[in-house]
């Protein structure tokens, strides 16, 4: 456990990979030296000769293959240092700021001078300071900890790794009956079996998929580590499941599912979603830490005329259904508030898995929504006090009646059943911003009259919902911090 006075003075460049870089360089160096030592023994003739050079043959092998888990150690403390650093900032500056104020801070972090509620602030800094340092500490040991080769004894069993659909409770006290060395070898062996398996806890499933990552990938995802990767395949579009923090770790988890032309190249503008929200329900509560998935398990439509065949949603249920309970499998301590927020197509995709497999969440949450596959909230398995949906006014995607675009009064009927954000559809509703005006016009003198002509069509009140300082962002962090019940 990291404390204030560790993070405090800790010099981070204890935590330099570069000696361990190095040290794998000239171990792969020494490789190519001792594919020449069996040269010289090519005139020795016999069982001992040919048993001989097949040991000193695979000696170059081994010294390769030992480089590989040196360079990733290197990888492992540089990131770890990366983090210490900005922990580390953060610690000192918000010292700077207390004692700016004429506050005193003690040796353990304790502030005296201020008053209570501006001490609290600065109290909460700390403890995001502690807690970045604390996540990359138990996520480095861990990685570290995979690295160790294991010599199991000839005469031991191994587990059989479960099926991708068997039930994460039993995932998870399989995982739970395996010895640090077992889960270490299944990471290191089985790192693609590993890392998408639901009931495997999210520190080690991100463990195993880094280990799968090809770049540019791997790249981008060692310049985040504070990131898990919960799921990566880049087969076709690809799927990602990201999450912004240890969601086994965290008060309240969010798992966001985007919709349409949602692919694994463009991830980044649903990952700067989940983090947004993230974001803001920690602002909204700091005693609470809140987890995002940005949960991409699936393949989304790629274009409006395939977003109208519900096949890409029931293709999905399972495996969010199933993901969901992996995340009750794994969960640390007191249960936490789940949330399961779908945007667009992304909110079909939940109501299918609601409806058809029920989710095990505290909420859900439809934004934009085309319909989610039932009529009325009481159909998703769930209390329709937990069912929520917000559509802005100028959104187009309440004129989808199927198969084509409608312009005139918001339709209670869209392509995927009832509109969640209508009253009769008996879930609640929240607030957002109008967005875009939908029908956009230019300006022209008529006869000496100024008027406003339709020019065409925008649809960029579908995408403003996390923009900034929109009602629609305060409302989702009240949802799912559990402060919209009151």
């Amino acid at each position: 456990m990291v404390t204030f006075a560790q993070l405090r003075e800790v010099d981070p460049a204890a935590f330099s990979g570069t000696a361990w870089r190095a040290l794998a360089g000239r171990l792969a160096s020494r490789a190519e030296d001792l594919a020449e030592v069996p040269r010289p023994l090519h005139a020795w003739q016999g069982k001992a000769a040919t048993a001989a050079r097949g040991h000193l043959g695979g000696l170059p092998r081994a010294a390769e293959s030992a480089s590989g888990p040196l360079r990733k150690a290197a990888e492992l403390l540089d990131a770890h240092r990366e983090q210490v650093l900005k922990a580390q900032a953060l610690l000192r500056d918000t010292v700077a700021e207390v004692r700016a104020k004429a506050g005193t801070v003690s040796a353990d972090g304790v502030i005296s001078g201020l008053p209570e509620g501006e001490a609290d602030g600065f109290a909460a800094e700390f403890d995001r300071a502690l807690r970045m340092a604390r996540e990359s500490d138990t996520r480095t040991a861990a990685g570290l900890a995979a690295l160790m080769p294991v010599a199991a004894p000839v005469t031991q069993k191994r587990q059989a790794i479960p099926g991708p659909g068997t039930d994460p409770v039993q995932v998870r006290a399989w995982w739970a009956g395996l010895s640090e060395e077992e889960r270490g070898r299944l990471i290191r062996e089985e790192p693609g079996r590993i890392g998408w398996l639901d009931g495997v806890p999210a520190a080690a499933r991100d463990q195993a998929n880094r280990l799968t990552l090809t770049e540019p990938w791997a790249a981008k995802f060692r310049a985040r580590p504070d990131l898990l990767v919960l799921g990566f395949d880049p087969a076709g579009d690809g799927k990602v499941i990201v999450a912004t923090s240890d969601p086994d770790q965290a008060a309240n988890v969010l798992t966001y599912v985007p919709g349409t032309g949602s692919e694994l190249s463009k991830m980044n503008g649903d990952l700067a979603r989940a983090e947004v929200m993230a974001r803001d329900a920690n602002a909204l509560d700091n005693s609470k830490r809140t987890a995002a998935v940005l949960w991409l398990g699936y393949d989304a439509p790629d274009k409006l005329t395939d977003a109208v065949h519900g096949s890409y949603a029931s293709g999905a249920s399972g495996d969010l259904a199933r993901f969901q309970q992996g995340l009750r499998a794994t969960h640390e301590g007191a249960p936490s508030h789940n949330t399961v927020l779908g945007h667009s197509y992304g909110s079909t995709t939940v109501g299918f898995a609601a409806r058809d497999r029920g989710l095990p969440a505290d909420e859900l949450v439809f934004v934009g929504s085309p319909g989610v596959g039932v009529d009325r909230a009481s159909d998703l398995r769930i209390d329709p006090e937990h069912v929520w949906s917000t559509t802005a006014k100028n959104d187009p995607i309440q004129y989808a009646i199927s198969p084509k675009l409608d312009i005139g009064d918001p339709s209670p009927d869209l392509v995927f059943g009832q509109n969640p954000s209508m009253p009769d559809f008996g879930g609640q509703t929240f607030a957002s911003d109008p967005g875009n005006p939908l029908v956009r016009t230019r300006p022209v003198d008529l006869f000496g009259v100024h008027v406003d002509i339709p020019v065409g069509v925008d649809g960029s009140a579908h995408s403003q919902y996390w923009d900034e300082n929109t009602q629609s962002r305060k409302h989702i962090a009240k949802i799912v911090t559990g402060y919209a019940h009151g």
